[in-house]
């Protein structure tokens, strides 16, 4: 005796405009699971900021000019993007309750002899957490590179920072050269480095 088939299901027809939705909101679920997912060293390699940001009008982007500002160090004074024209620039989003951020902290200190040869400045800019903490922080980890603090998150904000870390490399014009989420390897930081270097002309 012979099975009998299944009815015939009715086709489903999609139109373009619920195609391209589906397909926007599949890639955006995917970023998401990439982000919040375990990576280098065995651990975590970004932390999710909450909330969406207050930052407006068009987001950096390499090729573009870096969204200037300036925030209070650490030790006292202040960090000003516009006083570094002519010179590489590194910004590291971080804070302490971050554990990519810490991961790679030591990393970084291990690199100021390189920056300072290479001349490029660079600022471990914390996201809005008590400068006592902080201090306390940079204390017991004994680090040396200047540390800026983004007390109301408003240059989080201005370079649209969703998660920490979070690297922006800014060429000697003031140009955005390179916008890299998430933990980076020591070798990653050395070839982004020796990339920056070369771009926006020579000295």
């Amino acid at each position: 005796m012979l099975a009998s088939l299944p009815p015939r299901l009715p086709r489903i027809r999609i139109g373009r405009a619920a195609l391209s939705a589906v397909v926007t909101v599949a890639v955006i679920l995917t970023a998401v699971y990439f982000l919040t997912q375990s990576s280098e060293k065995g651990g975590e390699s970004v932390s999710v900021r909450s909330g969406s940001g207050g930052g407006t009008g068009a987001a950096p982007r390499p090729g573009k000019q870096a969204p200037t500002f300036a925030v209070p160090l650490l030790t006292g004074g202040t960090f000003r993007l516009s006083d570094y024209q002519g010179q590489p620039v590194w910004i590291n989003f971080w804070a302490t309750w971050c554990p990519p951020c810490r991961a790679e902290m030591r990393d970084i200190q291990t690199l100021q002899g390189r920056l300072q040869e290479d001349k490029v400045a660079f600022l471990a800019l914390n996201f809005g957490e008590d400068p006592a903490e902080v201090a306390r922080y940079v204390a017991a980890g004994g680090f040396t590179f200047p540390i800026g603090l983004d007390l109301d998150q408003t240059v989080a904000d201005r370079y649209r920072m969703l998660a920490l870390p979070t690297h922006i490399f800014i060429d000697r014009n003031g140009v955005v050269h390179s916008i890299r989420v998430g933990s980076l390897a020591p070798k990653d930081m050395v070839q982004i480095l020796e990339k920056l270097k070369g771009a926006g002309g020579e000295d």
